[in-house]
């Protein structure tokens, strides 16, 4: 479900959404990546949570409502704290 990232650099990358306490990762390239994530939501000092893929187009996320969905998935995780798993880094 969700993925547990720790020690992330946000400056300037890491905006708001209009669904509060849900973040959007702004990765540039050919397509623009927005994932979505949240501040902990079990530890909110030590990590952050990825809780949907998306991309902008023409300024609209896709898929629709993306910010909405994640805060969905962000419910389950405080919920069921096992729904998430810690990100392994792949080189």
């Amino acid at each position: 479900m969700g993925r547990c990232l720790r020690y992330i650099d946000t400056e300037g990358v890491l905006t708001d959404t209009p669904t509060p306490g849900i973040k959007k990762l702004r990765i540039k390239g050919k397509v623009q990546l927005r994932p979505m994530l949240c501040k902990g939501p079990i530890n909110k000092e030590k990590e952050f949570t990825l809780l949907i893929g998306a991309k902008e187009r023409g300024s609209c996320l896709v898929p629709d409502k993306a910010d909405e969905k994640a805060n969905d998935r962000k419910q389950i995780i405080i919920e069921n704290p096992n729904r998430r798993c810690l990100h392994e880094r792949i080189s």
